[in-house]
């Protein structure tokens, strides 16, 4: 059996509308993930008692920050504390907290098909004259489909 197939239009346009497509999706994605992760880290704030200017100091960045990018999605968390258990156990509950919230909406309120964590990536920093920090990188997949097909 032989099979022929043809292709009508330019590919690489049609590669790049899909790439644009992906990378919008993403980054919309990315950008309500990020601001719904730091709207519940200042009110779980404010309910355990503490100030709103305490809860305020939680801030979300996305880069780039004014164009689009299909590039992988991760959350970066950082802590310092005076001794490792501290820092192990004020890191545990926020990506424990992190996790709770994405399997909460695995949709990103409908930006996304899908998302979920994978097993996040641990650093450890010393610095003389300060508090140790320690931070984990936890990679999240965003599963999405184009609402445009290649034919």
């Amino acid at each position: 059996m032989r099979l022929k197939a043809a292709l009508q239009g330019n590919l690489a346009e049609l590669m790049e509308e899909h790439y644009s497509d992906g990378a919008k999706a993403v980054t919309l994605g990315i950008r309500s993930a990020t601001d719904g992760l730091k709207l519940e880290m200042r009110s779980q704030v404010r309910s355990a008692g503490l100030s709103s200017r305490l809860a305020n100091t939680w801030r979300g960045d996305t880069f780039p920050k004014s164009k689009t990018s299909i590039n992988a999605a991760e959350v970066e968390v950082i802590v310092q504390a005076l001794t490792p258990a501290e820092r192990d156990s004020l890191l545990d509950v926020l990506i424990e907290q992190i996790g709770t919230i994405l399997k909460a909406d695995t949709t990103l309120s409908g930006t996304v098909d899908y998302c979920y964590p994978k097993a996040p990536e641990f650093l450890e920093e010393v610095i003389e004259g300060a508090l140790a920090m320690k931070a984990a990188i936890i990679p999240v997949v965003l599963e999405y489909a184009s609402e445009t097909s290649l034919n």
